[in-house]
């Protein structure tokens, strides 16, 4: 019975580090080989784990508009440099520079820089910082 209840336990240890393993390859869902740069406002914002997201509506050159799913680093790393919930808003003009995914249609972007031109607030992923090839 003890030995039933230690095989149990050790499972679940098992299956739940296992869990947290289950996080999506970034290199899967994204180009890291490329960057792109999209301007636009933002549409809502969504602090959720494992990641923080923003949906950002852009305008293209022949005035249509697309949503783009932008993801950034997990929301408590985004506490700790200084970025609260409320630093970003609903109707706020940015710029975000990233990697795009990988495929085209689902319009998405990993976030590495993002700027907002009105106050100059800045925000990026210290750990992709050096592959970052956008110049702002």
């Amino acid at each position: 019975m003890k030995r039933r209840v230690v095989l149990l336990a050790v499972a679940v240890a098992v299956g739940s580090a296992m869990g947290v393993g289950a996080h999506h390859s970034v290199a899967t869902v994204y180009d890291e080989s490329r960057t792109m740069m999209l301007e636009g406002e933002i549409e809502r914002v969504l602090n959720l784990q494992p990641h923080a997201w923003l949906h950002l509506v852009v305008r293209g050159s022949r005035g249509r508009t697309r949503t783009w799913a932008v993801e950034f680093d997990t929301a408590s790393k985004l506490r700790s440099s200084g970025v609260s919930q409320a630093a970003l808003r609903p109707g706020d003009r940015i710029t975000v520079c990233g990697n795009p995914g990988r495929d085209p249609g689902a319009y998405r972007l990993r976030m590495l820089t993002l700027r907002r031109p009105s106050d100059g607030l800045s925000i990026w992923s210290e750990q992709r910082l050096i592959r970052a090839t956008c110049a702002w």
